[in-house]
């Protein structure tokens, strides 16, 4: 299991060819080291197969095959390497499948924000609209009066007063746009 542990451990940080040649190379290492068991080129160690089978004369191959058949080498190597692919199929999936949800998650908290950020902005425009607003209104009521209070014969005074009421009129526009932004109810062209 040692080297399964350590291929379930890359299939989760490191790209899918790389985890899987790094299952091969433990494929290969457990066959090395099972077949130079079996074949005495290497010691036993002790997660070998160390049980004598009562096995008759013309099975024993060799003094230090302990025992083994090859046919059972051949299927414990097939299922050991099967298990490994096995672990970083499930493995990787696995962390494909968090990864992606991760990202997901992240994309409808960049939503979040970003609604939450025009939300403010349109709370902003609303108070900014009524703070200009209400003195806007008092500017103009000012100019009417004053207005009303010329002579009729002061052509220059009228003409500026006519220019100041055409700039608080188009103030006023933009802050009834602003207005119609930050209401619920549906927009209309002004």
């Amino acid at each position: 299991m040692f080297y399964a542990v350590h291929v379930a451990i890359g299939a989760v940080f490191l790209p899918r060819r790389t985890v899987w040649l790094i299952g091969l190379l433990a494929g290969v290492l457990l066959s090395g080291m099972v077949l130079g068991e079996y074949y005495g080129v290497i010691a036993h160690h002790a997660l070998s197969f160390t049980q004598p089978l009562n096995l008759p004369p013309h099975l024993h191959r060799t003094p230090h095959a302990m025992h083994l058949m090859p046919e059972y080498i051949l299927s414990y190597l097939s299922v050991y390497n099967l298990m490994l692919a096995g672990i970083i199929y499930l493995v990787q999936t696995v962390a494909e499948y968090q990864r992606a949800s991760e990202a997901l998650r992240q994309k409808h908290v960049q939503i979040a924000l970003s609604r939450e950020r025009l939300a403010r902005i349109g709370e902003i425009s609303a108070g900014m609209a009524h703070t200009i607003r209400n003195p806007l209104h008092g500017v103009v009521n000012a100019m009417e009066i004053l207005r009303s209070k010329l002579p009729s014969t002061d052509a220059t005074a009228e003409e500026m007063i006519k220019l100041m009421m055409d700039g608080l009129a188009r103030i006023e526009r933009v802050t009834s746009r602003l207005l119609v932004l930050t209401r619920d109810s549906a927009l209309s062209m002004v």
